[in-house]
């Protein structure tokens, strides 16, 4: 069983990783994961926000991202 901090950590590489470049959201996305994928509250609001970047062509910074 995977403990709940090592749970957090994966996702929180999951989305730096996201937030690195549109084509690595879309290989993340590609493979399955939604919002719904993350545990934390703030991780579920974090991922939304990279799809509307990914979609209007991820030339945002992702620090406006990172401060909610």
């Amino acid at each position: 069983m995977i403990d709940s901090q090592t749970l957090i950590d994966a996702e929180k590489l999951v989305l730096s990783q996201a937030m690195d470049g549109t084509q690595a959201f879309t290989d993340f996305r590609d493979k399955g994961i939604t919002r719904q994928t993350f545990s934390l509250p703030a991780h579920q609001q974090i991922w939304p926000a990279l799809e509307t970047i990914a979609k209007t062509g991820g030339t945002e910074a992702a620090q406006p991202v990172i401060a909610h």
